[in-house]
């Protein structure tokens, strides 16, 4: 795989244009230093990360594409040493093709990467047909997407803007200006499928869609909306998920979310996500390496959960943003405030923190204080 890799990258920038018919190739380099204050522990640990991600597309023809997006992270000090089996943890891939690779590791560093996109993609006319490794998203929610079946993600996972992808067939057929047909099949490294149709359109100013199928061990069927009241957004999405052994006795997993933005550049946004299958009491996933196993069906551990934002441009370079989130049964919460510079079209500086309260077993009451500073440059 890395031999591949490295192939597609000394092709795409050894020929031309014209040889090729049309390709592209980006991505982003990155220096980022974390710091981690954890909760009833006097001593702070701290790592730093050195990341690049390349995207590299290819056009044979008019009606085909080749995409392939890999990220590859260098990694040494505090986590790395005082983590078992940190690479293993870190290189887990949920595929079913294992596209994550180590270069070296030891106790003081860990050198890796991993292929997230890796696919086909044909189209012709109204219709769109992909294979391979790619982002099934069928979400219209910005915080919690119970509709997202196929490849769901942290919202605590900041640094991760791509979003993981999934090993996939999927196709699409426009069936108006503002109607579609999706369908999909995925498999995953513990050979389960999850398989699904969803339709699309839109109606009283508003688009709707509708999805059934199955999702691992559970039959699902859901819905969502997307519109806006007055001139404020407002969506919203719910899955049921019933066990084969036992449809009746699933879960309803329910997000709604409303965006509204002022004349001076602020922006505020709120959700609120509700699991019928969570718990109303203490909802601790019980590691800090654990808060990114998340799912469509568990996207917290909780019942109730309250998110809200603030984003502010108080300069053209500046964005600050400060985002939150509540559990209304076990008392605890998050917050995380966000300062991003921007000096040049291509580099990006950000601070940001990660503030988890709360007491002992609690959603957020054990994992501490998280700092990070990151500099980033585009190409």
């Amino acid at each position: 795989m890395r031999r591949a890799l490295l192939a597609i990258a000394l092709f795409a920038t050894t020929t031309t244009a014209q040889e090729l018919l049309d390709y592209s190739l980006g991505g982003y380099a990155q220096f980022m230093h974390s710091t981690w204050a954890p909760e009833r522990q006097e001593e702070w640990t701290t790592w730093s990360e050195m990341k690049n991600r390349l995207d590299f597309a290819w056009y044979p023809t008019d009606a085909l594409a080749l995409r392939v997006g890999s990220r590859n992270r260098f990694e040494w000090g505090g986590l790395i040493q005082d983590t078992p089996n940190y690479v293993d943890l870190v290189t887990r891939d949920d595929g079913y093709v294992d596209l994550d690779y180590e270069f070296s590791s030891d106790r003081n560093h860990a050198f890796y990467g991993n292929v997230d996109r890796l696919f086909v993609e044909y189209w012709a006319d109204d219709f769109v047909a992909t294979l391979g490794r790619q982002r099934v998203n069928w979400s219209f929610n910005l915080t919690w997407t119970p509709n997202d079946i196929f490849n769901s993600y942290s919202i605590f996972d900041f640094d991760y803007v791509e979003r993981p992808g999934c090993d996939a067939v999927s196709a699409v057929y426009y069936t108006g200006v503002a109607s579609s047909f999706h369908a999909a099949a995925k498999i995953d490294g513990d050979e389960k499928t999850t398989v699904a149709a969803m339709y699309r359109w839109n109606a009283f100013e508003y688009d709707f869609q509708v999805l059934g199928g199955t999702m691992r061990d559970d039959y699902v069927g859901g819905g969502a909306w997307s519109g806006v009241i007055g001139e404020a957004g407002f969506n919203g999405e719910a899955t049921y998920f019933g066990p084969k052994d036992d449809f009746l006795e699933g879960a309803v997993v329910f997000s709604a979310g409303a965006n509204y933005a002022f004349e001076n550049s602020l922006s505020i946004r709120g959700a609120y996500l509700f699991n019928s299958g969570g718990s109303t009491r203490n909802a601790s996933r019980g590691s800090f390496m654990e808060m990114g196993n998340v799912s469509a069906k568990t996207p917290t551990l909780a019942r109730h959960s309250i998110y809200a934002e603030a984003a502010l441009r108080p300069h053209p370079l500046v964005r600050v943003v400060a985002s939150g989130v509540f559990n209304p049964n076990d008392g605890s919460r998050y917050f995380s405030p966000t300062v991003e510079y921007l000096p040049t079209e291509n580099l990006d500086v950000a601070l940001l923190a990660q503030i988890f309260q709360g007491d002992a077993r609690t959603e957020f009451g054990d994992y501490g204080t998280l700092a990070f500073a990151r500099f980033r440059y585009h190409f």
